[in-house]
């Protein structure tokens, strides 16, 4: 009930306090409760509501939408074809043209690379990286949003967000900074290289980017490869 109120489908619209951001996440939870035998929720609400969500994305700003929005639209065309890809790999591109090249870094910004600028607001990059990393996982591991003559290019360039996720994340040389170890959590991640602080969504968006990389990375392996470790 508490999806249903945030889109009218007969009206196609969203409830108006609704953030946009929020739009995506609506718009899969649709999608997903279409799929349920039985449910109140119909297969056409869900498209429109897909459809809907990305008519009202700010132009540019289609990655504060992500991975909720993407994913909903895949789950949507099950084994069809996948209409915003074109959208989706234009937006692909223009992320990484946002993200710190690891040659251009230098030494004072080494730790920078990966990271994706201007996201959630921020000048430099933070843990949002994770959110759009998601999605570009789950592209690289399907042959409709990534050919796969590009598969090794959109592997090298995910890789850069794993490893700045990673070096997000709270190990053995990063716990001794806390004074309160009650702040530090082992492997929790940061919201940012220069800020220690933990928040839950930062570790839970950093979880699904490493589950979405390995899922990627074994749909692209040829059947004989060895089972793939988590990065």
């Amino acid at each position: 009930s508490g999806v249903r109120v945030a889109y009218d489908a007969a009206k196609d619209e969203f409830d108006a306090k609704l953030p946009e951001p929020v739009r995506g996440l609506v718009a899969l939870a649709f999608v997903r409760l279409s799929a349920w035998e039985g449910s109140a929720v119909t297969r056409d609400e869900a498209s429109k509501c897909v459809r809907k969500a990305f008519q009202t994305v700010t132009p540019g700003n289609l990655s504060a939408q992500l991975p909720w929005l993407g994913w909903a639209e895949i789950e949507l065309a099950g084994e069809k074809s996948i209409p915003a890809a074109v959208a989706f790999e234009s937006m692909r591109d223009e992320l990484y043209t946002q993200s710190v090249n690891a040659f251009e870094a230098g030494e004072d910004d080494a730790d920078l690379a990966g990271g994706m600028l201007g996201l959630a607001g921020g000048v430099l990059p933070t843990w949002h990286t994770a959110r759009p990393g998601c999605f570009l996982a789950t592209m690289l591991g399907d042959a409709r949003l990534t050919r796969e003559s590009s598969r090794v290019r959109e592997l090298g360039r995910l890789l850069d967000v794993v490893r700045y996720t990673r070096q997000l994340a709270v190990d053995e040389h990063v716990l001794p900074l806390y004074a309160d170890k009650a702040q530090g959590v082992m492997w929790g991640v940061r919201s940012a290289m220069y800020d220690l602080r933990q928040p839950g969504d930062a570790t839970s968006f950093a979880l699904m980017l490493m589950a979405e990389t390995v899922r990627a990375i074994g749909a692209i392996s040829p059947p004989d490869a060895a089972p793939t470790k988590a990065p």
